[in-house]
């Protein structure tokens, strides 16, 4: 008996501890599964300037502040809000059938426009508006490695509190560059709203995937209605690179030009390197940036300009494991409106820097 007591109490130690061992393996697999790339959140980091083109004029720069979530197989997994899930369920497209996941964004946003002489403090009629936007912006998007939808909405403001003047003074005192001297003439205070959707389809996809060497072409549109960017666009994507993750290209437009999106599975451990070039047009119906105040009387009659723009984008892209950093170039064909000024040039760059959580 004293035999059976002490093999029983051995018996329940080994459980014990074979029980703790599993458990402890399991959440350490657990872990391991969270912290695949799929399964991390983002945050990013975008500055778009044309200092990086060596020029101070129209678009001359904008930042935003970016929370994408992880993967999910489907809405319901993500447990969203009332709201999220009415949008889910409501926009065309964002279903999440068949191999297809989702993500959801968020993100804080400016935009700043100049004319070419910011150290004149008279009106300039003849060139771009001085004009600030603050916005917040939410997206939503579905997508697997042969076609994306995604919808947003931006909410934002124009004029004076947009806070464009105090930050492009602070910059330009910091870079000892000229002091823009035209801030009294910025577009009026006014809200602003816009909703943007787009649709991207893969055409031909080939090569190793995440590991080895890959490529894609695809073609995309997009559409915005409201009074900071109303248009329709067109466009043609091409990725191709060693590491390439499945997905699509993110074009870092701001927040209302373009939809916020990580629309790729993320990235392993070791060093990706992969080359990005798009060509799109749009047909620009109206922007408070180059047409003026749309609810107040403006303090620029806006310009007179094309509705076709033409531009491409030329992008370097660099990951490994948590951290990626990307460099856009965009570039347009031409000017489409008149400017008084020969040097003003729509041309700008742009750093992301993200981190993986």
């Amino acid at each position: 008996m004293r035999t059976l007591g002490g093999f029983s109490r051995a018996l329940f130690v080994m459980v014990v501890v074979c029980t703790t061992l599993g458990m402890e393996a399991a959440e350490e697999n657990e872990e391991k599964k969270l912290k695949a790339p799929e399964n991390r959140n983002l945050w990013r980091l975008e500055w778009d300037n044309d200092a990086f083109v060596h020029t101070d004029n129209a678009f001359t720069n904008g930042w935003s502040l970016q929370r994408h979530s992880h993967q999910y197989d489907g809405w319901d997994e993500m447990e969203p809000s009332r709201f999220s899930g009415w949008i889910s369920r409501t926009i065309p497209g964002l279903g999440d059938s068949g191999d297809r996941v989702v993500k959801r964004g968020t993100g804080l946003s400016q935009i700043m426009m100049t004319p070419e002489d910011v150290s004149n403090p008279d009106p300039q009629p003849d060139d771009v508006p001085w004009a600030g936007a603050l916005g917040w912006t939410e997206s939503w998007y579905a997508f697997d490695n042969r076609r994306l939808n995604a919808f947003q909405i931006y909410a934002g403001i124009l004029g004076p509190y947009s806070l464009a003047e105090q930050f492009q003074t602070h910059i330009h005192n910091w870079i000892n560059a000229d002091e823009p001297l035209g801030w009294d003439n910025q577009l009026k205070t006014e809200p602003l709203l816009n909703l943007n959707y787009a649709y991207k389809h893969k055409l031909v996809s080939g090569g190793d995937y995440g590991r080895g060497f890959a490529g894609d072409l695809a073609v995309g549109g997009q559409a915005g209605l409201g009074n900071l960017f109303t248009f329709a666009e067109l466009s043609l994507e091409a990725r191709f690179g060693w590491g390439l993750p499945r997905g699509f290209i993110n074009t870092a437009d701001p927040p209302g030009r373009g939809i916020m999106l990580n629309p790729t599975e993320g990235v392993s451990a070791k060093i990706h390197v992969y080359f990005s070039v798009v060509a799109r047009v749009s047909a620009i119906a109206y922007t408070v940036f180059l047409d003026g105040n749309t609810f107040r009387e403006s303090p620029h009659p806006g310009l007179d300009r094309d509705t076709i723009f033409r531009e491409a984008v030329f992008g370097v892209h660099v990951a490994s494991g948590r951290f990626s950093a990307h460099f856009n170039f965009n570039a347009y064909n031409d000017l489409p409106f008149e400017s008084a000024n020969p040097r003003t040039d729509l041309t700008w760059g742009n750093i992301t820097l993200e981190y993986r959580f």
